[in-house]
């Protein structure tokens, strides 16, 4: 984040970036919750992944910090409304104990994935390309929501 002069004075830059994206997730929630009285959980999953995808090439290519952090706000709410509709469905298709079992088991897959975000992070050192590597491989669920 050198590129935007992140430090010294502007550092608390960082902190807000951190707060908006935090905000996003909790924005996408509420709003997702809403949705989901409305339209089905696959249709609200295909349009999040559609606007996670271009959001998250967004951010890796944002030429101002602004910018950046409107489309992570843009992308985090597009997360929280995968991440719900995705539990939504996975309970939807079980039933009795193997829902409970479901559920739990689709919270373990985002620590799954937040344990393989330093293996990434080691392999990808610039952030762009980390963040082009996280987001551009939610295509695959696209194609397999289509």
């Amino acid at each position: 984040m050198f590129q935007w002069h992140l430090v010294c004075e502007r550092q608390v830059l960082v902190v807000i970036s951190q707060f908006l994206y935090l905000l996003g997730i909790l924005v996408g929630g509420f709003v997702c919750w809403r949705l989901l009285f409305r339209y089905s959980p696959r249709t609200i999953m295909i349009s999040a992944l559609v606007v996670q995808v271009l959001a998250g090439v967004g951010v890796a290519y944002a030429p101002h910090f602004e910018i950046q952090v409107t489309l992570r706000f843009i992308t985090a709410v597009a997360c929280a409304h995968m991440f719900t509709c995705g539990y939504v469905i996975c309970t939807d298709i079980t039933g009795g104990w193997w829902k409970q079992a479901t559920g739990a088991c689709y919270e373990h897959m985002w620590s799954l994935g937040v344990i393989t975000l330093p293996i990434l992070t080691s392999m990808f050192t610039d952030w762009r390309n980390l963040q082009l590597a996280i987001s551009l491989p939610t295509l695959l669920l696209l194609v397999a929501f289509w």
